[in-house]
């Protein structure tokens, strides 16, 4: 394995090194993909297709194909039914093979064993609850021959009658011998061919184990047991010694378990991280690639169940994405001379994300001169250390091995990347395109990401935090500078100005998301943390409590009163301020004014001496290297995340509205999703909606009013779509953490918060140090 990982890192630090030399006027040759799948979907029977009651739980390797175990619903009965349907590598599907269940109480399939043979094991749970025997259950194993036939094992007998410990049976296997081979969490048992049950001794002289799960693999059983104690714990997947009732050779498992071990011919087991399906070896610990699911433009995460046939086809099933239909798929390897080549253009991610998985393998589908190849640096994660990846990331961009498009994260030296000059000016592509307008976009939000007139990121979508009061509260205020945030402040002491959580540190670290630009410049450095506005702000912080509220709470011991008290803490006038998230339009606005507040709403946001209080935090952030050769395709990307066809809102399968993940940056989509909150949801004339008012419905509203208006369907007005898209057009200062930086502020205001230090002396302190880290940064 460890081989494998330095091949890996060896060869995409070859190919960063590649794409980063500078250009002599020669493009870059094109690039064969390696381990290409053609994804062929399967039609469905017609009584299947489209049904959202039917699903397939779980799939079997047979000689001709695969079993899938079928759930399906009837709503017309209100029934489920349970069954193996036989399908054909053709795509043929044969006669559903169903389960005369057990006519008292209640039963269900608890599992399936489709053996080599051809036979099928079922496990069968039954359960009832009268009023004279109480709650009983059941157990049974029925062995079905390939005619249909079958006799049932009565396995009722495995409780324990003195302690009262019930076996339940997760799955079974045959071992050589023809005994039946079964294991739950506490345990395993063996069947003999003569009936005799004898249990498995586990190796453990403590009850501190437990069964993890039960597979056959090279002709050999082998069970995974779990060790736990107070000190330490360890998972060994060990071969079964059937007639010995022991367990023998342990094998170590690296990088999986046997919850996600994938068994098939080939390799001794399959390993899938929806990147990538591996073949896997003991012997060696090797660990291949097999299938990749981008170079064959297929969203791995869209997967639920993968039998392999072979190292060169799989089938599996899983949902569309767009319909929610459960789909059946094969997957067969191109040859390698069938592969069309075409120009790479490299992404890199911290972690690739399930939308921008979706995203890239639309784009490689439909662009026939690119192709996007991305490096996930999550793979360089480990248990110990969950940011390894983020940091040889960041330690290649600083060394120069810098892809074509990079997706950036909070946790990125951003400022260091740009003053570098790592990223190009996305104006300049944006201006030399005759297909892009700016005017179409909001361009404030493109005006939040400059630095020095250039637009060096871009975010598709994105969100809005500030801060809301009810306006009653607010006495005509729209946003306040420092001095009338705490001339307020003063002016109310029987009110606390923010929640409950809001202790010295968070205030403090607020202060850097919210008005970092006020004290830093983006485009010099410059910083002005000796200002009288920061001397104000570390004022107010001394007034606040430096415990965590929830930290304190025993929740034990508190009722619902407590809860009470709580949820109409903003309601009541206790609390003014609340944080607010604008994700989308409607649903942000409605949950504020109708569960939090009870009352109209004003976006004061944070106090500030310039804006409006409110910061944007990007759903997802991307540059184009300035060194990239492929810089237009690149941009065509990019596009591609902007464009109509990914922005707009759309109606889903169940007739409602499905939105991209956060606040679109087109107009034309944010239109839309003003016009969508303005618009009374359907009335089916069942009476469950009714519009008595458009105006803001509180909870005491709610409960004494007949009949009961939904707050949630209410339309918005159009005064209240114009209030949100004040504050939305008006945010141009961008969330950005440092860690660093507010670990400086936080140690030097720490003392004075205790007194050790005068506020001169602190910002003075505080403007030295983040002078000298803002300058080294850069």
């Amino acid at each position: 394995m460890k081989a494998f990982f330095r091949v890996l890192s060896l060869i995409l630090a070859l190919t960063l090194t590649i794409l980063c030399l500078p250009s002599c006027g020669a493009k870059e040759e094109k690039v064969k993909l390696t381990n290409v799948f053609r994804e062929d979907t399967f039609a469905l029977p017609e009584k299947y297709q489209n049904n959202p009651d039917f699903s397939i739980n779980e799939m079997y390797s047979s000689d001709s194909g695969v079993i899938a175990m079928c759930y399906l619903w009837d709503e017309e009965t209100y029934e489920s039914r349970q069954f193996l349907l036989p399908i054909g590598l053709d795509g043929s599907f044969g006669n559903e093979l169903t389960f005369e269940l057990p006519e008292e109480g209640n039963s269900y399939i608890n599992g399936v064993k489709v053996s080599s043979d051809g036979t099928i094991w079922v496990i069968i749970n039954s359960y009832s609850f009268t009023d004279e025997g109480g709650y009983q259950e059941s157990m049974s194993l029925r062995h079905y021959q390939t005619d249909g036939s079958y006799e049932t094992i009565d396995l009722d007998s495995l409780s324990d009658p003195e302690t009262g410990e019930t076996f339940y049976i997760n799955n079974v296997e045959t071992a050589d011998d023809g005994s039946l081979v079964l294991y739950s969490w506490n345990g395993v048992k063996v069947l003999s061919p003569d009936g005799k049950l004898s249990d498995v001794d586990l190796g453990s002289t403590t009850d501190d184990v437990s069964v993890e799960g039960l597979i056959r693999m090279n002709g050999k059983l082998y069970v995974q047991v779990y060790y736990y104690s107070a000190d330490s714990s360890s998972s060994k997947l060990c071969e079964l010694d059937v007639a010995g009732l022991k367990l023998g050779e342990e094998i170590e498992l690296r990088n999986t378990n046997i919850y996600n071990m994938i068994l098939g011919p080939g390799y001794d087991y399959y390993y899938n991280d929806y990147s990538a399906i591996y073949g896997c070896k003991f012997e060696n610990d090797e660990r291949v690639e097999v299938l990749n699911f981008i170079n064959s433009d297929i969203n791995g995460n869209d997967i639920n169940t993968i039998v392999p046939l072979s190292p060169d086809q799989f089938i599996t099933t899983g949902y569309d994405n767009e319909t929610g239909a459960q789909t059946i798929k094969l997957l067969n390897r191109v040859p390698d001379d069938q592969i069309v080549e075409k120009e790479i253009l490299t992404l890199a991610v911290p972690y690739f994300y399930y939308n921008m998985r979706n995203a890239v393998i639309k784009f490689n589908k439909s662009n026939d001169q690119y192709r996007i190849v991305v490096t996930d640096y999550s793979q360089y994660n480990t248990d110990d250390d969950y940011t390894a990846g983020i940091t040889r990331l960041n330690n290649d961009l600083i060394s120069g091995k810098i892809p074509d498009l990079l997706y950036i994260s909070g946790d990125m030296a951003y400022d260091n990347y740009v003053a570098k000059g790592l990223f190009c000016d996305l104006y300049e592509l944006m201006d030399a395109d005759p297909d892009f307008n700016r005017a179409d976009y909001l361009e404030n939000i493109f005006k939040a990401y400059e630095t020095n007139g250039r637009l060096y990121s871009i975010v598709p979508t994105f969100q809005i935090q500030t801060f809301a009061a009810k306006t009653e509260l607010m006495e005509g205020r729209t946003h306040w500078t420092v001095e009338e945030f705490m001339e307020f402040a003063k002016a109310h002491p029987e009110m606390q100005m923010f929640d409950y959580d809001f202790n010295r540190d968070y205030f403090m670290s607020a202060i850097m998301m919210f008005m970092r630009d006020a004290f830093i410049d983006r485009d010099s450095g410059k910083c002005s943390f000796d200002s009288e506005e920061f001397k104000g702000l570390l004022e107010f912080a001394a007034t606040l409590t430096p415990d965590d509220f929830w930290s304190n709470i025993d929740y034990n011991e508190v009722g619902p009163e407590f809860w009470n008290e709580y949820d109409n803490r903003f309601a009541e006038n206790r609390v003014l301020l609340t944080q607010a998230w604008i994700y989308n339009i409607a649903d942000s606005y409605r949950s504020l004014v109708n569960y939090t507040l009870k009352g109209d709403a004003t976006y004061i946001g944070f106090p500030c001496e310039e804006g409006n209080g409110a910061t944007i935090t990007g759903s997802s952030e991307f540059a184009i290297s300035a060194k990239s050769k492929y810089k237009e395709g690149a941009w065509e990307f990019i596009k591609s995340l902007i464009s109509e066809d990914a922005q707009m809102p759309v109606k889903n399968s169940w007739g409602g509205w499905s939105y991209s993940s956060g606040l679109p940056i087109l107009r034309a989509a944010m239109d839309k999703l003003c016009e969508i909150a303005m618009t009374p949801p359907e009335d089916k004339g069942d009476g469950e909606i009714v519009y008595a008012t458009t105006e803001i419905v509180s909870s005491s509203d709610i409960a004494i009013e007949e009949p009961w208006v939904d707050p949630y369907s209410i339309p918005m007005t159009q005064e209240q779509i114009d209030q949100i898209m004040a504050l939305i057009e008006g945010t141009t200062q961008v969330a950005r953490s440092d860690e660093k930086l507010n670990a400086i502020i936080l140690e030097e205001a720490g003392a004075y918060f205790s007194g050790q230090k005068s506020l001169d002396e602190t910002v003075r302190i505080i403007q030295n140090r983040a002078e000298i880290y803002v300058s080294e940064s850069r």
